[in-house]
């Protein structure tokens, strides 16, 4: 919708915010990017994430971050964790 139209007029005074999720599934774009990292408090990986967030979000990219405390099982869940959070795709 574009602003001032008839059907969004009203929508600043009903404290109206659209849902990134619900528009994910009509655009099926989610621009969200999820990473996994073995341990959150290591300085290396740390400092990559805050680079990776820093360049995405100007971009209106989003950044999951999940951390597997080095274990191969909750690597794996976290992985399914950031998947899921994707919009569908064909």
């Amino acid at each position: 919708m574009k602003p001032g139209t008839a059907s969004n007029s009203g929508l600043g005074e009903l404290n109206y915010r659209a849902n990134r999720w619900a528009r994910s599934l009509v655009t099926r774009e989610s621009h969200i990017i999820g990473v996994v990292i073995p341990e959150i408090a290591h300085t290396f990986f740390s400092e990559i994430t805050a680079g990776l967030q820093q360049t995405i979000e100007p971009h209106g990219y989003t950044l999951i971050l999940c951390n597997s405390a080095a274990d191969l099982q909750r690597e794996r869940r976290r992985r399914w964790t950031c998947c899921s959070a994707a919009a569908p795709t064909d």
